[in-house]
């Protein structure tokens, strides 16, 4: 065992040092700030045109000379690379003060004058052979001059005012039929020149001016279930402002300047969770009179009469540096020496996927509680809390309401079938193709949803920290975890999560210790705030399946709960330990230990809401919103621990990992090799087993590393389709062996499939809340295969022992 240490050591050693020579530290600054670059500037000196992206070109369009005064009906097109505009031809007439929004097909033109009157007209404006072609879409219901406007999920919002009353309007701009529906507006005084901003699910009206020429800093926030509700107003506002969202929950303000109005130069930026703005730089020349913001191909650039520019968005300083990589380092090396210690301990399969059935109760409920708290959790349970309220907390309660399913119903039937591998029952109650269907979703799920995803999103976030390359850590994450799964295989997993899961504990509660003492206000004054702004509202009672209200969310609790009867890693710890009251015991641990980690990380976002809104400057905006956790650790805590807190989330994507990995191998080889092989040695087994550890752990690093690459708009979105289409309908499918006489493989695999068509149209086609896809998706599985069976009259195999009518008096549950 000795000799292999050096090697595995050095290997975790070198990985690290290319972590930390590949760490070329950026310029830094305290708080946000700007870059600029220019780029060329438009052909005219225009105010008042209409601005957009498409096709990947920038399109300018109308406006007014600023030093003729004459309206002009020009488009022109600016494709990025190109040292100049190009002319793309003139529109039907001369417009000035309308709005353009860009959308998948072509610009939107919204409004505007024609010859000093408020017109009503909304046209698409696209490129064609590099010219522009309008068509005529729908009229507004009244002319509107500057409107606001934007898009947001597939549909074009207006806010604007006439005639001293306020317009909100909505059309589907991808119907040329469709007419603009008028929807409540918001409550302040009529104005012009407003911005209209989505981000997220909302949308954000801020500032304008008024009929008398005055300018207006009142701001709303607007969504479908809340409607209109006032938020912070802006230190200061200028006429023609523009606005743009950067990131998930900033929007940076680019206020404009005239005679009448001339502005201070400075540049804002407001945050949409905790209500609060800051300046975040300045003009660097005299501010322009008209700018317009926009993004292109996924720079950001910003258009005025007179200049262009892109702007590049300077990263915060932390204080994260050479100690943490040491820190880092050294826990990566402990894990792997844990793994070498079981290696001889291992001496068959048995040893190496159930660990012997010798591993203590309580180790194997932190493995359980380490398995299910990925760092994406560790992550997102702050981020949840801090970004919305405690709704998602009542998921521990609602567990603790389902402990007994998984103690008194799954981990019996576990045990009285003694499978090794939750399909061998399958094979068993229906057939060879049904335990084959079975692993493949199993190992899909594991590699494609899930060691992808977790080596990935953690690693954005820590890359945003740390300054080393996103690959570098799926690379690091990846390998350390395949080389203690491999020399120690279950027992190794199991240890090494408990260990984990004790560093997530400590860190965790350490900061939220930390930031309560940072908080500067007195702890009436935190409640009134946090009550003010509905942060512990945790129960929706109302009966919305696109919603994740309490039922819904309930009811997708109890399946999955239930579909630990074919989760591979819940198997293997459920024979871990040397008898059932001990699998009972492991169960209720991990229950014991989610429910106050859960506690603990949802207080943490709270606080470190209350902390982010005394100081929004220390926000950074290319930071997504799951990474305020670490964001916060990085800036505020001393050299060494925040290098903790990056172990801890190591430790949380560790966990998780090595137990997929685990659990995939130990499919391969009962579910495959040994199924289709006979007489199969123990040092056989054994070294196909360390041989797939291997190679699954090769093929996770994979996933991240192509997920990384891919042009893929969301990971976890993508994570959640595949989980959906492969695994929702697995509590139907057992439930069909285990609770009926006359299914067959026939009906079940029939059942199972229409179980992700249905899934699938759920996801691509409806707005149903994906904690119902496991139910319906089982409900489907279990009713149509139930159905088939019935039609096809193929009667099931022998099933003595294989359903719950029939199990208690043909098993005895081993001890």
């Amino acid at each position: 065992m000795f000799r292999r240490i050096p090697s595995a050591f050095l290997l975790v050693f070198l990985s690290w040092c290319l972590c930390a020579t590949a760490h070329a530290q950026p310029d830094i600054n305290t708080q946000p700030s700007f870059n600029y670059n220019d780029l060329p500037r438009p052909p005219e000196n225009l105010q008042g045109f209409m601005l957009g992206e498409t096709g990947g070109e920038l399109v300018l369009a109308g406006g007014r000379d600023t030093e003729t005064g004459e309206p002009s009906a020009q488009v022109y097109r600016w494709a990025q690379g190109s040292e100049s505009w190009a002319s793309a031809g003139e529109l039907n007439q001369p417009r000035v003060g309308g709005t353009a929004v860009s959308t998948g097909d072509g610009l939107i033109c919204i409004g505007g004058s024609v010859d000093g009157e408020p017109v009503d007209t909304v046209t698409r404006l696209r490129l064609e052979n590099g010219q522009a072609v309008t068509s005529t879409l729908s009229s507004l219901p009244v002319g509107l001059v500057e409107p606001g406007a934007t898009m947001l999920e597939d549909r074009l919002y207006v806010a604007g005012s006439a005639e001293g009353k306020n317009y909100f309007l909505s059309i589907d701009p991808y119907d040329a039929d469709a007419q603009w529906e008028e929807l409540p507006a918001w409550s302040g005084q009529p104005r012009h020149s407003a911005v209209l901003v989505a981000s997220l699910q909302n949308l954000y009206l801020f500032g304008g001016e008024n009929a008398a020429g005055e300018l207006v800093r009142d701001s709303y926030t607007y969504n479908d279930r809340s409607g209109w509700k006032s938020i912070a107003e802006p230190p200061m506002w200028g006429p023609n402002t523009t606005a743009i969202p950067f990131g998930e929950s900033h929007i940076f303000v680019f206020p404009g300047s005239s005679e009448a109005n001339p502005s201070d130069g400075s540049i804002l930026a407001y945050h949409t969770y905790t209500d609060t703005w800051i300046t975040v730089d300045h003009w660097p020349n005299d501010p322009p009179l008209y700018p317009r913001a926009f993004w292109l191909n996924g720079d950001l650039v910003l258009v005025s009469e007179h200049a262009m520019r892109s702007i590049e968005v300077l990263p915060l300083e932390t204080n994260y540096g050479w100690v943490d990589h040491i820190v880092v380092a050294l826990y990566l090396l402990g894990m792997v020496a844990m793994g070498l210690y079981f290696v001889r301990k291992e001496k068959n399969t048995k040893d190496y996927f159930r660990g012997g059935q010798r591993v203590p109760w309580w180790a194997t409920g932190m493995s359980l509680f380490a398995t299910a708290a990925s760092a994406i959790s560790l992550m997102a349970m702050p981020g949840k809390s801090y970004a919305t309220d405690w709704t998602y907390f009542a998921i521990s309660l609602y567990s603790v309401i389902c402990l007994p399913l998984s103690m008194f119903l799954l981990a019996p039937l576990v045990r009285k079938l003694n499978i090794s591998t939750a399909n061998e029952y399958l094979e068993l109650r229906f057939g060879l193709v049904a335990r084959m269907v079975g692993s493949l979703i199993f190992i899909i799920g594991q590699i494609l949803a899930r060691m992808g995803p977790i080596m990935l999103l953690p690693s954005i976030a820590m890359s945003a920290i740390t300054g080393i390359d996103v690959w570098i850590w799926i690379l690091v994450i990846g390998t350390t975890t395949t080389l203690y799964t491999f020399f120690g295989g279950l027992s190794a997993v199991i240890w090494t999560d408990t260990v984990q899961g004790l560093v997530m504990l400590v860190t965790v509660f350490g900061c939220l210790v930390l930031i309560m003492f940072k908080l500067d206000m007195p702890f009436d004054q935190i409640w009134t705030t946090l009550e003010a702004n509905d942060k512990f509202h945790m129960f929706d009672w109302q009966w919305d399946v696109t919603y994740p209200t309490v039922w819904m969310v309930f009811i997708g609790t109890v399946f999955i709960t239930l579909q630990g009867i074919g989760d591979q890693n819940y198997v293997q710890r459920v024979q871990a330990t040397p008898t059932l009251k001990d699998a009972k015991l492991a169960i209720a641990t991990q229950m014991a230990v989610a429910v106050p980690i859960n506690l603990i990380l949802f207080g943490l976002g709270t606080a470190l809401y209350i902390f982010y809104r005394q100081h929004p400057e220390q926000l950074n905006p290319v930071m997504k919103t799951d990474g305020v956790y670490p964001l916060f650790a990085a800036q505020h805590l001393p050299p060494g621990v925040s290098g903790l807190v990056i172990a801890a989330l190591l430790a949380a994507s560790m966990s998780t990992i090595s137990s997929a990995i685990c659990s995939v191998a130990n499919l391969g080889v009962d579910d495959f090799y040994r199924r289709f092989k006979s007489d199969v040695s123990d040092r056989e087994s054994m070294i196909l087993a360390r041989v797939l550890t291997a190679l699954v752990g090769l093929l996770g690093i994979g996933a991240g590393l192509f997920l990384a690459t891919s042009s893929t708009p969301s990971v976890w979105d993508l994570a959640l389709i595949i989980t959906g289409l492969v695994g929702n309908g697995i509590v139907g499918f057992f439930g069909l062996g285990l609770l009926t006489k006359r299914a067959n493989e026939i009906g079940a695999l029939v059942g199972l499939a229409a179980g992700m068509v249905v899934v699938f149209y759920l996801q691509e086609y409806t707005d149903v809340v994906f904690w119902l896809y496991a139910p319906i998706g089982s409900f489907v599985t279990f009713t149509v295969g139930y159905l088939v069976s019935l039609a096809t009259a193929f009667y099931p195999r022998r099933i003595q022992g294989l359903t719950v009518y029939t199990l208690r008096a043909q098993h005895s549950t081993p001890e």
